[in-house]
């Protein structure tokens, strides 16, 4: 408990405020955008393929095989 009290206590006085909450909470959500937005664009870019991909691993993983044979052979139909 002692080691996030200390991280949160950004003036080093001995008490966490909700102002260094806020500010720790911001800092927080910075690195995470700054390690998500590049895969994020990456996605965005692929749009079509990712969507492919997370619907026949969604259909293999529940349990829908015959959804998933379904499905691809009609991605493979109007491909063509």
């Amino acid at each position: 408990m002692q080691y996030f009290s200390s991280a949160l206590d950004k003036d080093g006085d001995g008490n966490v405020t909700i102002d260094e909450i806020v500010e720790a909470q911001n800092e927080f959500f910075e690195k995470i955008d700054k390690i998500v937005k590049p895969i994020r664009n990456i996605m965005e870019k692929n749009k079509p393929f990712v969507n492919i991909v997370l619907g026949y691993t969604t259909l293999m993983y529940s349990g829908h095989f015959s959804h998933l044979f379904l499905c691809c052979g009609s991605v493979g139909v109007c491909s063509i």
